[in-house]
C-alpha cells in the first residue's frame, strides 16, 4: 500500500498527469494517512523485536521492513509539504482565473457605459441643454396662463388674463428644473438648478423683455462639423478599401483619386472629430455664459 501512495504522490508532483484541487486535496489525504499508518508499523515491528517471543529467524524481516517504513515515512513527509505548496498554487491559480474574466468583464462593462455616455454627449447633451435653458424661459410665459395673477397682484397688463385657458403641460418637469446638474465631460458646466425665486418673479408693466440666446450660430457650426466628419469618414474609407484592394498605401489610393497629401490629412482631422469638438467647446462656452448671465 505504501508503494502505491507514494506512487501517486510522485506521479502528482512531477506533473505527469491532470490535476485538480480537489484530486490533490484527497491525495494529500490519502498521504496522511499512510504517513500516520506507517509510524503505527513501525511502532508494532518495534514491540515484536523487543519481545522476547519472538523467534529469531523473523528478527531480519522485521528489521528489513522497519527500514523500509521508516524511508517510506520520510519520503511522504518530505513530500506531503510540496503537495500542500501545489493545492496553494492552483487555488492561486484558479482565483487568478477567476480575477481576469472578472477583470476583463468590468472592462467590457465600462467600455460599454463609456460608448453610451459619449454618444449621449456628442448626440443629445447640447440639445438637452438648450431644450432645459428655452424651458427655464418659459416658465414666466407658462406661469402667466397657469397661474392667472389674482385681481391683487400688480402685473404687466398684457398679462392679465381676460378669459380662462387650459393649463399648459409643463415641456420639462419641474423637479428636472429645479434639481439637475449637468456638466460637460470635461467639467463646464452646462446647466445648474433654477433659481425658484426667480423663476416665478412677474415682470412688471412696462419691463423690458429680454429674449434669451438661442445659440443658432454654435449649432448651425456643429451641425455642420458633424456632416464634414460623416463625409469624411465615408471618403477615407473608400480610400482604405481602395489601398487594400490594390496593395498600395492610402496616399497612394488617394493620388488616383487626384487627391493631394494635404486634403488626405484634412479629411483624417474631420474623421477624427476635431472640428466637432472644436463646435461643442464653443458651444459649452457660449451656453455657459449664458448660464453665468442668467443666474447672476
Amino acid at each position: 500500500m505504501s508503494n502505491d501512495i507514494l506512487q501517486k504522490v510522485r506521479v502528482v508532483l512531477h506533473g505527469t498527469t491532470a490535476l485538480t484541487v480537489d484530486s490533490v486535496s484527497y491525495l494529500i489525504g490519502e498521504a496522511e494517512a499512510e504517513a500516520a499508518r506507517l509510524v503505527m508499523a513501525q511502532d508494532t515491528d518495534r514491540a515484536l523485536l523487543l519481545n522476547i517471543d519472538t523467534p529469531e529467524e523473523q528478527y531480519p524481516e522485521i528489521e528489513a521492513r522497519m527500514v523500509r517504513n521508516e524511508m517510506d515515512h520520510a519520503r511522504l513527509a518530505g513530500a506531503i509539504p510540496r503537495l500542500h505548496d501545489l493545492v496553494a498554487k492552483m487555488r492561486e491559480a484558479e482565483l487568478a482565473a477567476r480575477q481576469d474574466e472578472r477583470y476583463e468583464e468590468v472592462k467590457k462593462q465600462c467600455k460599454a457605459i463609456e460608448k453610451t455616455v459619449d454618444r449621449f454627449y456628442d448626440e443629445f447633451a447640447l440639445a438637452l441643454t438648450a431644450a432645459l435653458h428655452d424651458a427655464r424661459r418659459l416658465q414666466i410665459e407658462i406661469d402667466v396662463f397657469n397661474n392667472p395673477a389674482p385681481p391683487n397682484v400688480l402685473v404687466n397688463p398684457q398679462d392679465r388674463l381676460v378669459k380662462p385657458y387650459k393649463p399648459i403641460k409643463l415641456p420639462v418637469p419641474d423637479a428636472v428644473l429645479k434639481g439637475l446638474h449637468l456638466v460637460a465631460k470635461d467639467g463646464a458646466k452646462l446647466y445648474a438648478p433654477v433659481d425658484a425665486t426667480k423663476a416665478t418673479m412677474r415682470p412688471m408693466a412696462n419691463a423690458p423683455t429680454v429674449k434669451g440666446e438661442n445659440f443658432a450660430p454654435e449649432k448651425e457650426a456643429l451641425r455642420q462639423a458633424q456632416e464634414a466628419r460623416t463625409h469624411a469618414q465615408a471618403i477615407l474609407r473608400g480610400l482604405e478599401h481602395e489601398a487594400e484592394a490594390r496593395g498600395i498605401s492610402v496616399e497612394q489610393a488617394a493620388t488616383i483619386e487626384g487627391m493631394d497629401a494635404a486634403e488626405v490629412e484634412r479629411y483624417r482631422e474631420q474623421g477624427a472629430g476635431k472640428q466637432v469638438d472644436a463646435a461643442m467647446a464653443a458651444l459649452r462656452q457660449a451656453m455657459a455664459a449664458e448660464l453665468e448671465k442668467s443666474t447672476s
